[in-house]
């Protein structure tokens, strides 16, 4: 029975550290954000959140659009007990990246790509994104 309580208290450890590493991002590459997921970058002592998409208006896959559309993405950055609420967008013509207190934050895609006969939820989507020291 000790055994059990022992080996279910170093699975609930480890599965924790890995859950840890999970979230960490590394230094200088991209990562993907999930809907409502909130990430470490370590190095740079800040986090980040996918906190919404407020707006998905791309041409879905196989269809015939007059433009390429856009995705507006709100995120929250968080850095010592403070936090800002921002928006990215995917089309160059709009904003696709912002500078807060130094960090380049760049949103590079937003995924599952619209297909014609579906709807995306919001749990379903996922950024990616890059965060540089400028």
């Amino acid at each position: 029975m000790k055994t059990l309580i022992i080996l279910e208290i170093i699975l609930m450890l480890v599965t924790g550290s890995c859950n840890k590493e999970m979230n960490t991002i590394a230094p200088d590459q991209t990562f993907e954000l999930k809907y409502g997921e909130t990430k470490i970058k370590a190095d740079y002592g800040l986090s980040i959140r996918l906190d919404s998409v407020l707006n998905d208006s791309r041409c879905p896959s196989k269809a015939v659009c007059v433009w390429a559309g856009n995705v507006e993405v709100r995120f929250v950055y968080l850095k010592d007990n403070n936090s800002v609420k921002f928006i990215l967008n995917t089309l160059p013509s709009f904003r696709t990246d912002t500078l807060i207190n130094g960090y380049r934050i760049k949103l590079i895609n937003l995924f599952p790509y619209p297909e014609i006969a579906g709807i995306i939820n919001q749990e379903d989507y996922k950024a990616e994104v890059r965060i540089t020291k400028e």
